[in-house]
């Protein structure tokens, strides 16, 4: 695939549920997500928002952790043409609404899972600022209805606010365009192939948890294993590696550090391992 073939990853998505349907787009602890469903549930989440009056342009805050959800509201909504701005899964409200301000956002979309008071608390804050609050709970409504792929690389895709350790966080405005020309950079730079079997704890919401473990491998039909992003025990990222037969892992710098000081490295069983990339951070 060349980059200039598509307009946006949805295309390619979209193409791939038709193509090959059963085919496993991810998963996500054990559980297999087929391409058919991924892209389902895709088409109801943006008619959901349609529901919810979202318009092309609008930018909405997705304040999902890994999970299938966070895929069916981040692309549903590039797909009605809004602009999804993914933040730290577990943000205050306080942070949450400063967010919404930066970016001008008047819909947040929280995990079905939080339970109907913290819901309620979070939709009494929001709406003190004019904030809507939406879950991507099937029951909510929303059909699995066709809707027209947004035609224009140089939209924006969605907006990546940088993570303030160095200063107040910062929105950078990426294009479906950035997007695909910057997945053909990883996949020439690291010699990515179709046949690797990518295994990740990085959340999703930040750039090398969405571009390079769940882009990457959405675009060239790779396998992609998600873990939970909690890295208080690394012996079940290593552990899946050496099930998953992974060969392409990804961690900023702490991690392996963490390795180091917790685990005999003798215990694990990691030669599968094609690249193990250490980014984000300085290299210690």
């Amino acid at each position: 695939m060349k980059a200039d073939q598509y307009s946006s990853l949805l295309e390619v998505i979209r193409k791939r549920s038709s193509e090959t349907p059963d085919k496993t787009a991810f998963t996500i602890q054990n559980e297999a997500i087929h391409y058919a469903e991924l892209w389902a549930g895709i088409k109801r989440f943006a008619s959901l928002t349609l529901l919810q009056g979202v318009n092309p342009g609008d930018r909405v805050v997705v304040c999902l952790p890994n999970s299938t959800e966070f895929f069916w509201a981040f692309y549903g909504l590039q797909l009605v043409g809004a602009i999804p701005v993914p933040i730290y899964p577990y943000s205050g409200i306080e942070r949450i609404l400063n967010i919404c301000g930066l970016c001008q956002a008047s819909l947040v979309i929280v995990p079905s899972t939080l339970d109907s008071k913290q819901i309620e608390h979070i939709q009494k804050l929001a709406s003190q600022n004019g904030i809507k609050v939406l879950s991507p709970n099937p029951s909510l409504g929303g059909e699995d209805v066709d809707i027209p792929l947004p035609s224009n690389p140089d939209h924006i895709a969605f907006i990546q606010y940088t993570s303030g350790s160095t200063g107040n966080p910062k929105g950078v405005m990426i294009t479906h365009h950035n997007l695909l020309t910057n997945i053909q950079q990883m996949i020439m730079g690291m010699e990515i192939t179709p046949d690797e079997i990518f295994v990740s704890w990085l959340p999703v919401y930040h750039d090398m948890g969405l571009i390079l473990k769940t882009m990457v491998p959405f675009y060239l039909g790779a396998i992609v294993h998600l873990l939970e992003t909690n890295l208080k025990d690394v012996s079940t990222w290593l552990q899946s590696i050496q099930d998953k037969q992974g060969t392409f892992t990804a961690a900023p710098d702490f991690a392996y550090r963490l390795c180091l000081r917790q685990i005999d490295p003798t215990k694990y069983d990691l030669s599968s391992l094609r690249v193990a990339l250490d980014a984000a951070e300085p290299v210690r």
